[in-house]
């Protein structure tokens, strides 16, 4: 021992002796810190694998959110460039010189008016609608049956 100095600490042992745990001394102890310590670095390692799927797949979503930005651009410009083509297509100068070059179409050279006979005049309007006189059954039955109906013959009563 140097100066003076035991080499004992001052819990009582030697300076180069292992803390020995109750547990480890017994028969089986570093089994059972093997069976703790094997979970636990399952454990970490299922943690580690999930968090490296869910980075990935957030990393595949940007990229995703990214490509469908930029098509939607792309399709808002070309939905501008075809609005105005329709504009231009439809205006009126347009119209007149495609009808005038591709159909030869123009204005009428001579005009070409008929003239039809004046047709009969419209029905007045019924202002009242006949009623219709009931007639029982039982004297229209003759009629009905190929005969006359008696008083067929006479007039109006």
């Amino acid at each position: 021992a140097r100066g003076g100095r035991s080499s004992v600490l001052r819990t009582g042992r030697p300076v180069g002796a292992v803390p020995v745990r109750p547990e480890a001394a017994a028969p089986g102890g570093r089994i059972r810190r093997r069976w703790i310590a094997a979970p636990l670095l399952l454990l970490a390692a299922l943690l580690s694998l999930a968090y490296l799927n869910l980075t990935s797949e957030i990393a595949a979503t940007g990229y995703d959110i990214a490509r469908l930005e930029t098509e939607r651009q792309r399709l808002e410009m070309q939905n501008e460039q075809l609005g105005l083509a329709v504009a231009r297509l439809s205006a009126l100068d347009h119209v007149a010189a495609e009808a005038a070059a591709r159909l030869q179409m123009g204005p009428p050279r001579s005009a070409v008016y008929v003239q039809a006979p004046p047709g009969p005049p419209p029905p007045p309007f019924a202002t009242e609608t006949p009623t219709p006189t009931p007639v029982s059954v039982l004297g229209r039955l003759p009629q009905l049956l190929g005969g006359q109906a008696p008083g067929a013959g006479e007039g109006p009563p």
